[in-house]
């Protein structure tokens, strides 16, 4: 839950902040439009971490951290993988959730105001 609250949160700072940049005057459609940006963000950010691609970063990652530094706490990429296996136990439905909500309020909102 405090994971959920969290990202909904900084959603909605994301959203506030992209129309203060963005755009001069607060209409109803620019809105709509932003937080439909940011909930396909976020949803794909959930679809994303649902389905592994972690392990991809976590590729990545070592392979960053390998050519960076010379000192070689995890001798292979098993030993990483598994030490990072251990510590991560997160999921993306929390991010996977803000985004359908965000898409939802964004899909709703069009349809009642602009159809």
């Amino acid at each position: 839950m405090k994971r959920f609250l969290v990202l909904f949160f900084s959603s909605l700072l994301l959203i506030f902040i992209i129309m203060y940049f963005r755009y001069d005057t607060y209409k109803l459609r620019y809105l709509v439009d932003v937080v439909w940006l940011v909930g396909v963000l976020y949803f794909a950010v959930g679809v994303f971490t649902l389905h592994n691609v972690r392990r991809l970063f976590r590729t990545i990652s070592f392979s960053a951290k390998r050519f960076m530094n010379k000192d070689l706490t995890h001798a292979s990429y098993y030993d990483y993988y598994m030490d990072k296996e251990q510590q991560e136990a997160t999921t993306g439905v929390p991010a996977l959730l803000v985004g359908l909500i965000h898409v939802i309020f964004s899909l709703i909102t069009s349809y009642i105001y602009f159809v």
